[in-house]
């Protein structure tokens, strides 16, 4: 699915000078915190009042698979109806275009942030644990497609690649952790990646 707004975050962050820009999007009776990450191309949604949010990647023509896990969806959208999750993501995509109250977060706020993008939809890889804690070598068995999934929607495609690779797995927490943010800084994941490879 193509998401319209893409385009538009990018250069905000350009505009206050941070690759982290932090927002809030009114969608029916929901608010919501986001957080978009613009080198990784990174969108954190959550609903503050409810702790339920995810996170979604987006490839450089703006494409995401869309899915919202599913207490996400029952909160945003009318199930009895079967609404598509395009309807979020075309609002969304429209309150972008028109939102004017842009700025940096500071690093407690994205930490809580992190701590509502909480899902129990068992088809989200560890739905429960948000925070990034490290990574760990796989010799014997290959790195699951689901844990790639989980490291691509935080860290990109190049990070997802680079893991899948060298038979590396992320691993997470439902705590706060000292590497919760590296998702935030590009540089500083891959310097981190590179220095437990070479141990």
């Amino acid at each position: 699915m193509y998401f319209e707004g893409l385009n538009r975050l990018i250069e905000v962050s350009q505009q206050i000078n941070d690759n982290r820009v932090l927002f809030s999007f009114q969608f029916r009776t929901n608010t919501l915190k986001c957080l978009f990450c613009a080198d990784e191309r990174v969108l954190i949604i959550a609903i503050q009042n409810q702790g339920k949010g995810a996170f979604f990647y987006f490839t450089e023509m703006g494409e995401t698979n869309g899915f919202l896990p599913y207490d996400l969806y029952y909160l945003l959208l009318n199930y009895k109806e079967k609404e598509s999750p395009s309807i979020f993501w075309k609002a969304l995509s429209n309150r972008v275009d028109e939102n004017t109250n842009w700025r940096s977060p500071q690093d407690k706020e994205i930490l809580e942030l992190i701590g509502l993008a909480r899902t129990n939809d068992k088809r989200v890889y560890q739905g429960d644990k948000p925070y990034f804690k490290g990574i760990q070598r796989r010799v014997i068995k290959h790195v699951s497609n689901e844990n790639l999934d989980k490291t691509e929607r935080y860290f990109g495609n190049d990070i997802r690649k680079f893991c899948s690779n060298n038979e590396i797995s992320t691993t997470w927490s439902s705590e706060p952790t000292d590497k919760a943010l590296f998702f935030t800084n590009r540089i500083e994941m891959t310097a981190y990646l590179n220095q437990e490879l070479n141990k």
